[in-house]
C-alpha cells in the first residue's frame, strides 16, 4: 500500500523488491477509469472524468499471475475502487481507498464512509475482505477488542465503520517499534499513523503474519511502504480468459 504521486518507476522497482502481489496506490490524480498494464503489474484506476479537475485517485496493482482470476472491477468514485478476485474456493475482494482529509468539510467524510457501507453491505458473506489505503485517519490510543489495539491517535469514523462491519485494523495488532508503525511523515517532523490495512472476520488472525512500515522504501512520496504478510492459499488460475484485460 503505497501513495503514487506520479513517481511509478520508483513504486514498481520496490514491488519486484519486496515481492509484492497486490497493492492499493493513493492520490493517483489520474482521471477516467479503467485497467492498464504496468510493467508486470496490471492495473485498475478509478479518478475524476477527464473534464473536471483531479484531487484523488486510487488504484489497485495486481500482479500479471493473478491476470485470469481478476472477475470484476467496480469503479465507485475516485476515492475507492474494489477489484473481486476468484479463486477454487473462495472470493477476495480487494479495496484500495483514499478517504478525505481533516482539512476537508465533515460532509464530505460523512459521504465517503457511505459509499463505503453500501459496497460492503454487497459482498458475499464467505468473501475474504482486504481493505488497504490512505484513511486519514488517527485512531486513538484505547483498545477496542477484536477491532484494534493501542498505539494510535484517533478517528472515530473509521472505528464505527469497522465495528458496525466486524473489521479488524490490522496494523494495530504487532508489537513493533514507533518508527515501523508510522505511515507518514513531513519535512517538520511530524508523523502518524493513517494508512491501514483492514480485513473481515474471514481471514483469521492467525493467517496475519505481519504488518509493518518500511521508511526504506524509496517511493517518492511523505507516505511509507505498508506491507502485510497472509498466510492464505492463492491459487492462481491459468486457463481462462481474462475478464478486463
Amino acid at each position: 500500500m503505497i501513495s503514487w504521486s506520479g513517481r511509478n518507476h520508483k513504486i514498481l522497482t520496490e514491488l519486484h523488491n519486496f515481492k509484492i502481489d497486490f497493492c492499493a496506490i493513493s492520490e493517483t490524480k489520474k482521471k477516467g477509469k479503467g485497467t492498464v498494464c504496468i510493467d508486470d503489474y496490471i492495473l485498475a484506476y478509478s479518478g475524476k472524468q477527464n473534464e473536471e479537475r483531479a484531487h484523488a485517485g486510487v488504484g489497485l496493482l495486481i500482479h500479471k499471475k493473478y491476470m485470469n482470476n481478476i472477475d470484476n472491477v467496480e469503479y465507485i468514485s475516485e476515492r475507492i475502487i474494489q477489484v473481486t478476485l476468484t479463486f477454487p474456493k473462495t472470493k477476495w475482494c480487494l479495496f484500495s481507498l483514499y478517504a478525505p482529509d481533516i482539512s476537508k468539510p465533515k460532509e464530505q467524510s460523512e459521504e465517503f464512509y457511505e459509499d463505503l457501507q453500501n459496497v460492503v453491505a454487497q459482498i458475499p458473506k464467505d468473501a475474504l475482505l482486504i481493505m488497504m489505503g490512505d484513511m486519514n485517519a488517527r485512531i486513538g490510543n484505547m483498545p477496542v477488542p477484536g477491532i484494534k489495539q493501542r498505539f494510535n491517535e484517533n478517528g472515530a469514523l473509521l472505528i464505527n465503520f469497522c465495528s458496525m462491519n466486524s473489521l479488524r485494523i490490522n496494523n494495530t495488532f504487532y508489537k513493533h517499534n514507533w518508527d515501523h508503525k508510522i505511515t507518514w511523515s513531513d519535512s517538520r517532523g511530524r508523523h502518524s499513523m493513517i494508512d491501514y490495512i483492514i480485513t473481515n472476520r474471514n481471514i483469521h488472525p492467525s493467517q496475519i503474519i505481519d504488518v509493518s512500515a518500511f521508511r526504506t522504501a524509496d517511493i517518492g512520496s511523505d507516505h511509507r511502504l505498508v506491507t502485510a504478510k497472509f498466510r492464505v492459499l492463492a491459487q492462481q488460475i491459468k486457463k481462462r480468459k481474462p475478464s478486463i484485460i
